[in-house]
């Protein structure tokens, strides 16, 4: 019966097509001559219903979003980049100015740290990094008329003022283009990097000071210990300031590593995440010739620049004050008085040379450490060496005593 109805069926005529078509047109013609309703950003895989509300005799819309959001963006900043060549690109970045140094200037346009880029200055416990960093504080505020914010997370004022005062009880003079807060007053931001990264902003906007100097990196961080998560925040921030305009020179540790290692990037703390961010990277190194006072400054890494101070021409330095009673000071030999706050070098020398007497100095210390009862265990933990270096080295050591006693016998 079914089949007998289909086969019965007719098709349409041209005309009944003809006044169906006419009909479409129509009404397509009355819904673009419409008012624009303009509707909110429409999210990928967003619902949008709509319900009759009787009490207003009025349709309303529900948005149910369950997707990112998808804007319309601007094209004036993409029409600019691609409208460019790039050779007239090459043209305009020719006449804006080359970076300053602010510190390590070889004398041919290269450096330890420029203008408008973030920096680091690592090294191990207790090399000085502090010292440094201030003297280069010193350098910019007095030799470059520049104003510099340095943030002290380890010291006290106390302890500040003690370090920077003569025998005599005579204060350092600083000048007022240096700034260096009390941040143990501001403790409530210390233990969170967002919180803290929100203060140093604030003070820099408040002093209209475009530099820098942390000190130090870990102080920034949860429980005092390096994250990856904290570390890619801290410096990402920091690295949208520099872009900005801002200069920020961070002081870091590095991993517990043996005395006298010569240093690389590997052994900057938190080094998978940090130093891919700055722009430029120096160290400060121990002098085996004498451990407590001999330092040596090296560049590892520098983008505005070439790396001049490498491995073949370390900066030697001692730390003293001989040539200013109240300023604790890194000192080049044969700087005098009237050049010392220059930071342009005027000696280098090779790291390995600086080094030589380190397995020497290691032995000593294993040896003291030995005889006074201490375990291969409790021996490394003191050194930063693992207890078999310790096993073997006391080999070597047992061995070096035989060899002397069999000539003496002799």
């Amino acid at each position: 019966m079914a089949a007998d109805k289909k086969q019965n069926r007719k098709s349409p005529s041209e005309e009944t097509i003809k006044a169906l078509g006419n009909s479409i047109d129509e009404c397509w013609n009355e819904l673009n001559n419409l008012p624009q309703k303009e509707f909110p950003p429409v999210q990928v895989g967003e619902i949008i219903s709509s319900t009759w509300n009787n009490a207003s005799g009025k349709e309303s819309e529900t948005i149910q979003p369950v997707g990112e959001v998808i804007q319309e963006q601007p094209c004036d900043d993409l029409d600019s980049i691609l409208g460019k060549s790039i050779n007239q690109s090459m043209k305009e970045a020719k006449n804006k100015p080359v970076p300053t140094i602010l510190w390590g200037d070889d004398g041919n346009g290269n450096g330890l740290w420029y203008e408008n880029e973030l920096a680091v200055l690592f090294g191990r416990t207790n090399t000085g990094k502090s010292i440094y960093a201030v003297q280069i504080a010193e350098h910019i505020t007095k030799n470059l008329n520049k104003g510099v914010l340095y943030i002290d997370l380890e010291m006290s004022m106390k302890q500040f003022q003690q370090r920077y005062t003569s025998k005599d009880s005579r204060l350092h003079v600083w000048s007022e283009l240096l700034k260096r807060p009390e941040m143990e007053k501001v403790e409530w931001a210390l233990d969170n990097p967002e919180k803290c990264l929100e203060l140093l902003r604030k003070m820099l906007d408040t002093l209209s000071v475009k530099i820098l100097i942390l000190d130090n990196l870990t102080f920034l961080v949860n429980n005092g210990g390096m994250k990856p998560e904290d570390v890619k925040l801290i410096c990402s921030k920091l690295c949208e300031w520099a872009k900005e305009g801002y200069s920020i020179l961070v002081i870091n540790h590095t991993p517990k590593i043996p005395p006298f290692t010569p240093l690389d990037l590997n052994h900057c703390l938190g080094s998978s995440m940090l130093t891919n961010f700055v722009q430029s990277v120096f160290a400060i190194g121990t002098s085996s010739k004498n451990p407590s006072s001999e330092r040596y400054v090296k560049q590892l890494k520098s983008r505005n620049g070439k790396i001049v101070w490498d491995e073949s021409h370390v900066l030697p330095y001692t730390i003293d004050k001989t040539v200013d009673p109240t300023m604790l000071q890194f000192i080049q030999p044969g700087k005098s008085k009237q050049n010392v706050s220059s930071p342009n070098p005027v000696q280098t020398a090779r790291e390995s040379d600086l080094l030589q007497n380190a397995n020497n100095l290691l032995l000593k210390e294993i040896r003291r450490y030995h005889e006074q009862g201490l375990s291969n265990r409790q021996i490394a933990e003191e050194l930063n060496i693992s207890p078999t270096t310790v096993g073997n080295k006391l080999r070597q050591i047992q061995a070096t005593s035989n060899e002397e006693g069999d000539n003496q016998d002799a």
